[in-house]
């Protein structure tokens, strides 16, 4: 995919909505911030169908206010960004839908037939078993050695999960800032 043709599908996908909407998220998705168009567009629809809807929900959870937080809901957010390392058909989707799962229920080495995860792929796996077991014991993930995991709160802050996992805050907030704008705008049909 060139240049042109991704923002030619970004104004396929959002010329319905008037040529600024496409124009707006063409810049808050440069190409030029992207190995290759292919994964601006990636990112734009994750964003859409995902990662946005991820955060207002959070947000709607905990709310967008100063309360202290032992006082707000428990809510973890996190971003799976690991690429797969022994195979070059699946490194080359990078961290994809539903990947962590794999991890999750100790079985890395069922994402391809066969596939053999490196040592940071099991130790990977390890850390995510880890984070999901102590929470389903204390509703608290943290614990052990692990990189602490922040409860999510009017910061913004989620815990990138990948064999050297850290905390950011933030995350593509400009972007879902003007998305979910226009969630409102798109017309619903049906019964």
């Amino acid at each position: 995919m060139s240049a042109d043709e991704f923002a030619a599908q970004i104004h396929a996908e959002f010329d319905f909505l008037g040529g600024e909407v496409a124009d707006h998220v063409l810049a808050l998705y440069p190409v030029s911030d992207y190995d290759a168009p292919i994964w601006a567009l990636v990112a734009v629809d994750s964003d859409i169908n995902v990662t946005c809807e991820l955060r207002n929900t959070a947000r709607a959870a905990v709310g967008r206010n100063t309360e202290p937080e032992q006082s707000r809901p428990a809510i973890w957010r996190y971003l799976f960004t690991h690429q797969v390392e022994n195979d070059p058909s699946l490194n080359i989707l990078r961290a994809f839908h539903k990947e962590e799962l794999f991890f999750l229920f100790g079985h890395p080495d069922e994402l391809g037939d066969p596939y053999v995860p490196g040592a940071d792929e099991i130790q990977l796996s390890e850390l995510l078993i880890g984070y999901w077991t102590r929470f389903a014991a204390s509703e608290d993930p943290n614990g052990g050695a692990a990189q602490h995991w922040p409860r999510y709160g009017p910061d913004d802050q989620i815990l990138q999960l990948d064999v050297s996992s850290t905390q950011t805050s933030g995350y593509h907030n400009p972007q879902c800032d003007y998305l979910t704008t226009l969630f409102h705008r798109i017309p619903v049909t049906g019964p």
